[in-house]
């Protein structure tokens, strides 16, 4: 039987060594503050001159960079017993800066996006294609939003980010979508 030992501990990280059943050992992190879960949304549009567009995130990842890198509008579940799609739909306003109805808001599913911690995300698209209401991104004040922005960019510089959550996003977005979604991706 395979057993827990939490190395480090504080108040948004604690690093577990898992003892397998075989003896092993095995690291990971897991995210306290929001019980490992949290969830990740691409804001899509079709612009006639530049073809589709993503709404992509840039805020400062620390753990392997000090400039702002290109990630996903994503946030950690940290309301109690609130549903994943109303996280989503927030962090859509805080970091995307658009306000949309929630039912517009529609699931890709989950992922696991590294073996490396035990985080589960729960990923969403919506279309802003119908101009919804902007609103000001002012994130959540954490110091790694401090600078942050969200711009539209290009497919290329979606599949070229280093950004796996993205990418997920992209390929099941495009994978579930309609004919007329397909039809305007090629153009």
């Amino acid at each position: 039987m395979s057993t827990e030992k939490v190395l480090f501990e504080s108040k948004w990280l604690s690093v577990i060594e898992k003892t397998l059943d075989n003896g092993g050992k095995y690291l990971f992190t897991r995210a306290d503050w929001c019980n490992s879960k949290g969830v990740a949304i691409l804001p899509y549009r079709f612009n006639e001159d530049k073809g589709m567009e993503f709404l992509g995130r840039y805020e400062h990842h620390p753990s392997y960079s000090d400039n702002l890198e290109l990630g996903a509008i994503m946030g950690g579940m940290d309301k109690e017993g609130e549903e994943p799609v109303v996280t989503a739909w927030r962090e859509l306003i805080e970091e995307g800066g658009y306000k949309v109805p929630i039912e517009n808001i529609f699931s890709l599913g989950k992922s696991r996006p590294s073996k490396s911690t035990d985080n589960l995300m729960y990923l969403f698209a919506v279309c802003l294609d119908d101009g919804f209401e902007k609103v000001e991104a002012i994130g959540d004040g954490s110091l790694v939003e401090e600078g942050g922005y969200s711009k539209w960019i290009d497919l290329g510089e979606l599949i070229e980010s280093d950004e796996p959550l993205l990418q997920s996003m992209y390929v099941r977005l495009a994978f579930r979508k309609t004919d007329e979604f397909v039809k305007r991706l090629s153009n």
